[in-house]
């Protein structure tokens, strides 16, 4: 069934400008992610939480963004992409405000949660934009240039958290309100820079009943899909694990303190945007993924189990950098 929602007038849009809106997207996504890390002790201590209740923070952020990502992402298949992250970033942005702002811990969650529900906006849309222009010589180049904006977010959200609290002593939730605005503006840029065609009648998608019937559902779950999806959960899940766990790890069992929990923490995604960038440009000249897949991913997973096992810390920083 052709996709011809949405269309994007390249006239106006290059691929750089979409690959540059997305990249500052994912930034300021993963920010948000890691300002909450080295500052939840601070929290667990002005609220009196346990772990449980600490714990409960993140698993309720990651509960609505997953949640949503699927009706986000059918909107952003009938109306405009740019609308959809534009106003999703707006909102997220200012409930990372209000995150800081709350004076509860009921109201933190319910702004956490809130802050989960406009990232889900993100995700969908966003990789729909850039795969309706990028070429199709530069798109894992073009993809792995979008997703290191992930990398630098995680490198702020620590650093940034690391300094203004562990270091400047500022109250935990300076963090939040600083990078609410700069999150603001690039929901701004989506709705003001970004160019769609007029939508017509001519571009509504053809859900007729034989259309859908073309669908093999079967077709998604072949063995190698399957794998993949598979491969695709752990990785993510491990990589989520480290951006919200190793904060507090270093602070509690490894007794870091001070910016340097920012620095340890920022090894991986420091490392992580060349890695990135150069196995893309690899993977484009050989055109062999499924070769740099089975190396790399064993290689990440032993490197993950070594760091936490082995109780010495020039063990974990270069576990964390073959992580990375």
């Amino acid at each position: 069934m052709e996709n011809t929602i949405d269309p994007i007038n390249k006239r106006h849009n290059s691929w750089v400008t979409i690959i540059l809106l997305n990249f500052f997207g994912w930034i300021f996504i993963y920010a948000d992610r890691t300002i909450l890390n080295p500052v939840m002790p601070a929290i667990q201590s002005e609220f009196g939480l346990n772990h449980s209740q600490l714990g409960l923070i993140s698993s309720l952020f990651f509960l609505t963004y997953t949640i949503v990502q699927m009706p986000f992402s059918t909107l952003a298949d009938y109306f405009s992409k740019k609308w959809i992250i534009g106003l999703g970033f707006i909102f997220f942005g200012v409930m990372t405000l209000f995150s800081g702002l709350v004076t509860t811990i009921g109201l933190f969650l319910i702004t956490r949660a809130m802050v989960g529900i406009g990232e889900g906006s993100f995700y969908g849309a966003s990789y729909g934009l850039s795969s309706q222009v990028l070429p199709k010589n530069k798109l894992t180049f073009g993809t792995a240039l979008i997703n290191s904006g992930q990398a630098f977010g995680q490198i702020l959200g620590t650093l940034l958290s690391s300094i203004l609290v562990l270091q400047l002593h500022f109250h935990w939730s300076t963090p939040f309100i600083t990078i609410s605005v700069p999150t603001v503006i690039v929901g701004l840029l989506y709705i003001l820079v970004i160019r769609d065609k007029p939508f017509n009648a001519s571009t509504k998608p053809n859900h007729s009943k034989t259309a859908i019937k073309s669908i093999d559902i079967k077709a998604l779950f072949t063995r190698n899909l399957s794998c993949t999806y598979l491969m695709l959960f752990a990785s993510i899940y491990g990589q989520i694990v480290m951006i919200t766990w190793l904060p507090l790890y270093l602070i509690d069992y490894r007794h870091i303190s001070g910016t340097n929990v920012g620095w340890v923490a920022s090894i991986v995604p420091f490392i992580a945007i060349p890695s990135a960038l150069l196995f893309a440009r690899i993977n484009d000249y050989l055109k062999n993924t499924k070769t740099l897949i089975c190396i790399l991913v064993p290689l990440s997973a032993i490197s993950l189990i070594v760091g936490v096992t082995i109780n010495n810390d020039m063990v974990l920083l270069l576990s964390l950098l073959v992580y990375g």
